[in-house]
């Protein structure tokens, strides 16, 4: 199984020098990453949030919301919970326990 975070990619598409290509590269790229899924059997989900599905400003230990992100180490931590994780694996637990659940 692929569980890939499907955020919104309006971010990254506010610095990208030439959106056209960038959408065009975003599109080749979930177009293939389809393809090869199921060329192997493998299972692709991706993460909705615009269901309210979130993955980096969640706490993966506890759930809590009201966590803080020190954006020069991109380190979170929890305040309930006392968790200190890096931002990235965080979200990767949160989309790989999201997974497990569909």
């Amino acid at each position: 199984m692929i569980a890939i975070d499907d955020f919104s990619f309006k971010a990254a598409l506010s610095v990208a020098e030439n959106k056209e290509v960038y959408r065009s590269m975003k599109g080749t790229f979930l177009s293939r990453l389809k393809s090869k899924a199921e060329e192997y059997g493998t299972i692709l989900l991706f993460v909705p949030h615009q269901k309210g599905v979130k993955t980096t400003h969640v706490c993966s230990n506890c759930g809590c919301t009201g966590v803080t992100v020190d954006w020069n180490t991109r380190e979170l931590t929890c305040p309930d919970c006392g968790l200190v994780i890096d931002r990235d694996e965080n979200g990767a637990i949160n989309t790989y326990n999201w997974a497990l659940t569909q």
